[in-house]
């Protein structure tokens, strides 16, 4: 069979001013807000964290643990992360320790248990109040967020520091709870009513609040009291959907992922992107309407996590044995998702996947598929697409100036060179950006 050719394409998404130093930012904030007057010397305060991966976040808590001992008071780190690291003490301070955050690394102790406390009744609906027990008993609490749009829910606030409390601090209990009352409440009404209630019951002393553009630089940071954890989680989310990324094309016929993983996306690959949710609450988006998805890789510090396996139609078979099994449908069955953990066909070679998934596309004429090809779903900014999806590309694509087209590249098992190598023959030796 002919494969189409491949062409490199770049994106130059609308970019805002950035926090060119995010720790001096941190501390002023910190300084101004006079949040941390609070705590008093000797009290233990827990710095919740999660497990998406934020830029320089083992410098932010490392300075959150600092402002905390300035007080005379003993900072612990505390994962907040639902059912991620297997839904296991040890497998969630494995995934902290990935991102770079650990007692050596920051200056306070992992306390790591997935021990929760019932607070009771949280909702009207019968949805209890679930909290972390090492987070209730400590003096105070700071969460620490990236505020994104949600994978599975959309309203006025998704992704930030309520989900922070409500889903991570609340373990796999919490969110457990959290995802089976989501199927008969609305949202995110339901949420901020099961918040409200953690927040009436823990001594929060600050949370913090990130938020990053297309390019993964910090563009907002802020330090705010629980009265104001809902209105900034609004307030950066609008900002986030303004200048979130997404694919230059509402229909294609194939999509390879190079890569996917739990520090990418909560679904492991961004639903909002590919434009799939198998989800039994968010009806399917709109757009974009991709016929047929091919996924490569799991990402190492998703530690076998592969929850969204099942939004792919085809995997590589080096992304199943770099799969966890049990990881994986913990993940997924804790979030109602048990589709997420479903394996799509994984066949060797991969020169074999690359014909099976034209010929599932529909595709009569190879050569005239629609096809395009991302690092990951959160990196956008370079795509390599065939010339019948090149030729109808939407703004902000355009075609890397004196790029060539390449074919697909196989070494002699007929498994596929990666995204990068391809992308470096095909733009050659220019500036990639």
């Amino acid at each position: 069979m002919d494969f189409p050719q491949l062409q490199p394409v770049v994106q130059h998404f609308t970019r805002t001013e950035s926090i060119d130093d995010p720790v001096s930012h941190l501390r002023e904030r910190i300084s101004l807000g006079g949040l941390f007057g609070k705590i008093q010397p000797g009290q233990r305060v827990a710095l919740a964290v999660g497990s998406r991966g934020i830029t320089g976040l083992a410098a932010i808590v490392r300075t959150l643990a600092e402002a905390v001992d300035a007080r005379g008071a003993h900072a612990v780190i505390v994962p907040a992360m639902g059912s991620h690291g297997g839904a296991t003490a040890r497998g969630q301070e494995e995934i902290l320790h990935a991102l770079g955050v650990s007692e050596s690394s920051c200056g306070a102790p992992v306390v790591s248990s997935m021990e929760v406390t019932d607070l009771g009744q949280g909702t009207k609906e019968g949805a209890r109040l679930l909290v972390s027990t090492d987070a209730l008993n400590a003096d105070w609490v700071i969460p620490l967020a990236r505020v994104k749009a949600h994978t599975a829910f959309q309203g006025s606030v998704e992704s930030g520091l309520l989900k922070m409390l409500v889903v991570g601090l609340g373990k796999e209990a919490g969110a457990r709870s959290f995802h089976l009352y989501s199927l008969r409440s609305p949202f995110p009404g339901y949420m901020i009513e099961i918040a409200d209630g953690l927040m009436a019951r823990l001594r929060i002393a600050a949370g913090v609040a990130v938020l990053e553009d297309a390019d993964a630089r910090t563009i907002r940071l802020e330090v705010v009291g629980s009265e104001d954890f809902e209105r900034t989680d609004s307030e950066l989310l609008a900002l986030y959907k303004k200048l979130s990324p997404g694919l230059p094309f509402r229909q294609a016929d194939v999509l390879i992922v190079e890569r996917m993983g739990k520090s990418i996306s909560g679904a492991g690959l961004d639903t909002n992107v590919i434009g799939r949710s198998r989800h039994p609450v968010r009806p399917e988006p709109e757009s974009p309407v991709i016929r047929r998805i091919w996924v490569r890789s799991l990402t190492p510090d998703s530690h076998g996590n592969a929850k969204g396996i099942g939004l792919a139609d085809f995997v590589s078979a080096r992304l199943v044995r770099e799969m966890d099994p049990e990881a994986t449908i913990t993940n997924s069955l804790t979030a109602l998702v048990p589709e997420h953990a479903f394996v799509p066909p994984a066949l060797e070679p991969e020169r074999e996947i690359l014909i099976e998934v034209l010929h599932c596309s529909g595709v009569v004429e190879p050569l005239e598929a629609k096809l395009a090809w991302i690092r990951d779903t959160s990196s956008l900014a370079r795509l390599l697409v065939s010339p019948a999806l090149g030729a109808s590309l939407a703004e902000p694509a355009k075609h890397f100036p004196g790029g060539i087209a390449v074919p697909f590249l196989f070494d002699d098992q007929g498994n596929l060179a990666s995204f990068e190598q391809h992308w470096q023959k095909a733009a050659g030796d220019s500036d990639t950006g």
